[in-house]
Order: C-alpha cells, then sequence, then structure tokens
C-alpha cells in the first residue's frame, strides 16, 4: 500500500540593499513563524511477518539510517532466501535490500519488548530483563541480586552511555546501571511505565506512566541514581503513551492528545505548538517518533472505530500534515522510530508483525 501526500511549498525573494551600514538589524516579529524545513512527501510501505497458524508481532524498531533498520519481537517463521526454510527470530533488520532474521539472537519464545541504541556498536534490549549487544556480541544481564517484585518486568530502556543505563516497565520497575552495579530503584508498585527518553548531553532520563488504582498520569526524573516524581496529573482528557525529547528543554508526550512539558519552567502544555489539541476525538495517540523538533512522527488509532484503524501524522517544523489511514483492524501497536527521512511504526495483526514505513520521496 501506498499513500501520497504533497505540501505546495512557497518561494519569496528578498532583495537586499548594497549599502546597509547605517540599517538596523532585521528583527523578525514575536509571532514569526520559519518556512518548512522538512518535506511530507513521503512513500508508505506495508511489511507483513510470520507464517500460518503462529503468533508473530513487532513490539518496537531502531533506524540507524534508511539502509540499517533494526525491529524487535517475535518472528515465527521468517526467512528471506527460502520461503521454505522456517525459522524463528526476535530480531529482523533491513539491510537496504531485504528484511533479514537476525539469527545470533533467538532466545526468547516471549519476544522483546523494546530495544535502544548508543551507537550501532552498544544496543540495549528489554526483553522482561535486559540483554546487551556490544561489538557484535549478545550477552544477558544478570539482574537476579535485584530482587524483582512478581509482576515486575522491564519494558522499555534508555542509556546515554553503557554507564548510565536505565530500564523501566511494570508496577514501577526501574533499574539502573552506574558502571559498577545494577540497583533496584523501583517507584511505587501501582505505577506501569510505558515509555522512557533521554538526553544524552545531561544523561537525565524521563520516565512516563500511569497510577493503575486511580486515574493519574505521571512523569518520571530519573537523575544518575535518584528517581523522583516530575509531574502529575488527575486532568480526566490526559493520558501518557510515550515520550520523546523534542529538544534539550522540552518533552513530546502523546496518548489522549500530544503534549509538550517544559524542563526548564516546568509548565505543561495541552496543545502542540500554540495549535490545538491535534483531533483529541475520536483519536488517541500511542508512538512518537522524533527525528528533529522540524521532523516528528505521530502514530495513532481511531478508538471509536470498531476496526481500530491506525493513522499517522507528522510535524514538519511550521505545521501537521493530513491524518494518513495506514490501515484497519490491528489488535496492538506500540513502537516508532524515526532518522534520515524513514519512520518505522510496528504493530500486531491476525497473529502477523506488521510494520509501516514512511520513507520521505
Amino acid at each position: 500500500m501506498k499513500l501520497f501526500f504533497f505540501l505546495a511549498l512557497l518561494s519569496s525573494a528578498i532583495l537586499l540593499g548594497t549599502d546597509c551600514k547605517d540599517k538596523p538589524p532585521i528583527i523578525p516579529p514575536d509571532n514569526y513563524i520559519p518556512p518548512d524545513t522538512t518535506s511530507q512527501n513521503f512513500t508508505i510501505s506495508t511489511w507483513e511477518f510470520g507464517k500460518q497458524f503462529t503468533t508473530s508481532y513487532a513490539t518496537d524498531a531502531w533506524v540507524f539510517n534508511k539502509n540499517n533498520i533494526w525491529v524487535v519481537g517475535l518472528f515465527q517463521g521468517i526467512d528471506s532466501t527460502n520461503p521454505q526454510h522456517y525459522t524463528d527470530a526476535n530480531i529482523i533488520r533491513w539491510d537496504g535490500t531485504s528484511w533479514k532474521p537476525f539469527n545470533p539472537f533467538i532466545a526468547y519464545s516471549s519476544g522483546i519488548n523494546s530495544l535502544f541504541a548508543v551507537d550501532t556498536s552498544l544496543i540495549y534490549f528489554a526483553d522482561i530483563g535486559l540483554t546487551m549487544y556490544k561489538n557484535g556480541v549478545f550477552n544477558d544481564i544478570d539482574l537476579t541480586q535485584l530482587q524483582f517484585s512478581s509482576g515486575q518486568s522491564i519494558d522499555y530502556v534508555w542509556a546515554s552511555n553503557e554507564n548510565n543505563v536505565w530500564g523501566v516497565g511494570a508496577q514501577g520497575m526501574v533499574v539502573f546501571y552506574d558502571g559498577t552495579v545494577w540497583k533496584n530503584l523501583s517507584v511505587s508498585a501501582d505505577y506501569q511505565l510505558v515509555g522512557i527518553t533521554g538526553s544524552k548531553k545531561t544523561g537525565v532520563a524521563y520516565a512516563v506512566g500511569r497510577n493503575t488504582k486511580i486515574n493519574e498520569y505521571v512523569i518520571v526524573k530519573l537523575d544518575h541514581g535518584n528517581t523522583s516524581i516530575l509531574f502529575a496529573t488527575t486532568l480526566a482528557y490526559v493520558s501518557f503513551n510515550d515520550v520523546d525529547m523534542l529538544n534539550e528543554e522540552t518533552l513530546l508526550l502523546c496518548g489522549t492528545a500530544v503534549f509538550t512539558y517544559s524542563l526548564s519552567t516546568g509548565m505543561f502544555n495541552d496543545s502542540y505548538y500554540g495549535q490545538s489539541i491535534i483531533s483529541r476525538i475520536p483519536y488517541h495517540f500511542d508512538a512518537i517518533a522524533v527525528a528533529a523538533p522540524n521532523d516528528v512522527f505521530i502514530f495513532g488509532h481511531n478508538y471509536i472505530n470498531i476496526y481500530n484503524k491506525v493513522y499517522a501524522t507528522h510535524y514538519n517544523g511550521a505545521r501537521f500534515g493530513e491524518e494518513l489511514l495506514l490501515t484497519g483492524d490491528i489488535s496492538w501497536y506500540k513502537g516508532a522510530s524515526a532518522r534520515d527521512g524513514v519512520a518505522v511504526f510496528t504493530m500486531w495483526s491476525q497473529q502477523k508483525a506488521l510494520l509501516f514505513i514512511l520513507r520521505r520521496n
């Protein structure tokens, strides 16, 4: 399936005077909106994985560049070279030509929940526990000494480097590695943490989640071995499903809408870039991927429609593109990554792993 949408380009010519010695500099007005800086002309492709009578699903992706994309989950019966030879994998990779199972890592029948790459040689995987890929070698991280509570799991991971690693998940799970020892810094078991991001510059991470006992959604600050509730809200129209860094001063969150949180002022805003809340009803936003402040991809679904139709939209620095219908009849959706003019959204539909890839034309 391919869909196209186009953004008309505006051009203007500015004639500059030859003698500017006595002229003051031109200062843009306060309400100045810079011109668009990223195209909203995309081609969308769909990929499905998994053999008949088995269950496969895609849970997360990482775009290193347009020819090096990793997707994790559970893929039962995939072989790009011989359709008659089925093998199971937890990782598949796009090499610019085709998807191939990454055979060195086939371990978990429950799949992998998510991944985070510090760079191409250091990647972390959340798979109830944690696995590290370093310089081509996979190693399970031994966390048995942390004494997890029943029901706790590590579902999401973030790291600024090998000596500053955070994992979060179910029942308030928070683990931290400082380069020497792993620590269990779990918060209240009432919290379900569903996403994490952070600043490589400061090393501070931020997780989002909800209190399962009351209608409360939180941002948790994870600062070099310390945890604290940065923000909490019980507003009925606010929920958080995912978080990313829009810039060093701003978090971008999605759920019932798209929200921003200013780290410098502590201000929470339920409108994004001064625009009204994006199609709050009947849409619910499941994942965001920030390639740059002017290149943001937002994925969500229509929760009123019985077929749970999945949509995508893009923010290019000045405006949101039209909402693109990707597909319908989806069972589960979560996990997005964007870089190098490519965005990937992962999901599960009718017991098959499903990927949607937007490529800038």
